[in-house]
């Protein structure tokens, strides 16, 4: 039983959160399985050791999920900062998953020491941001207005922004990759040709 982590909640024996996330890699796909690493990480409830070490107890058991939890610790381990919703893991692992370049998730970006703005998605060599708008967080007067103030702002540090919505992700996958890969190459960043872009779009 000390393989499963065992802690208890609302004086309930429950699985640890570890050993949770390994069993979850056992049936979860692996889209699923990125969002639930995400949510662990962005609650605070386990670090990337964690995980390793997870796997390193378990793997010599031949437990179903490890090569699954290897391979997005191969792939993530020590990822400074998971993404803020499942729609930014969605794009973002869309462009991984099409070699389009290293991203980087909730980038900060200041104008010397002053705060200027987070994005969802960045390209920090090319300087290239890429805000990904949800009709459930920007579709308010607020967000419509402070959304173009942030844009004007880093366009004016010298960023490109784009912005994409869910219906470009679920509609047009191939033309949301290639809109940044073009706008890689115009601003002079290396861009890998991607193996094959991901086609497993879900419902966000």
């Amino acid at each position: 039983m000390h393989l499963a982590g065992r802690t208890q909640r609302r004086a309930v024996p429950v699985t640890g959160a570890a050993r949770t996330v390994l069993d979850l890699a056992a049936v979860l796909p692996r889209n699923r399985l990125h969002e639930a690493v995400d949510a662990v990480l962005r609650q605070r409830l386990l670090r990337w050791h964690d995980l390793l070490g997870v796997l390193v107890r378990h793997s010599r058991q031949g437990r179903d999920g490890c090569g699954k939890l290897r391979a997005l610790l191969d792939e993530r381990y020590g990822e400074a900062r998971p993404p803020d919703s499942a729609f930014n893991r969605m794009v973002g692992q869309l462009l991984i998953d099409a070699g389009v370049g290293r991203l980087v998730f909730e980038r900060e970006i200041f104008d010397g020491t002053h705060f200027v703005a987070r994005v969802d998605l960045a390209f920090p060599p090319a300087k290239l941001a890429i805000e990904l708008d949800s009709r459930r967080f920007h579709d308010n007067e607020l967000s419509f207005v402070e959304d173009r103030r942030r844009a004007n702002r880093l366009v004016n540090l010298g960023w490109t922004v784009l912005a994409f919505t869910y219906d470009d992700y679920r509609d047009t996958p191939f033309l949301l990759v290639q809109t940044v890969r073009d706008a890689l190459r115009r601003l002079g960043s290396v861009d890998p040709v991607g193996q094959h872009v991901a086609s497993d779009v879900h419902r966000f």
